[in-house]
């Protein structure tokens, strides 16, 4: 499947009620940004695609942002992950 703007959100927003800690969904929305660590990402930046490492993870807002390059993103800004 061909990763687009519109299916790519999908994939990672779809049915999410809020905040890791308002119910079972949030709670693995941040237990697959914690398996992110570690793994080589493209991330959306705009109109220009980021390259890196997630290097941690961190709450804002109660929602699990990825660092990469010492910057943070969203999970639905990720293009593409692999193995380190």
């Amino acid at each position: 499947m061909k990763t687009t703007t519109q299916n790519h959100d999908m994939l990672f927003t779809s049915n999410y009620a809020g905040a890791p800690q308002n119910g079972p969904l949030g709670e693995v929305r941040q237990h697959l940004a914690q398996a992110m660590i570690g793994k080589t990402v493209d991330v959306l930046t705009g109109r220009a695609v980021a390259h890196g490492t997630v290097s941690g993870v961190m709450l804002l807002a109660g929602i699990p942002k990825l660092l990469v390059n010492g910057r943070a993103y969203d999970m639905n800004q990720v293009l593409t992950a692999t193995p380190a």
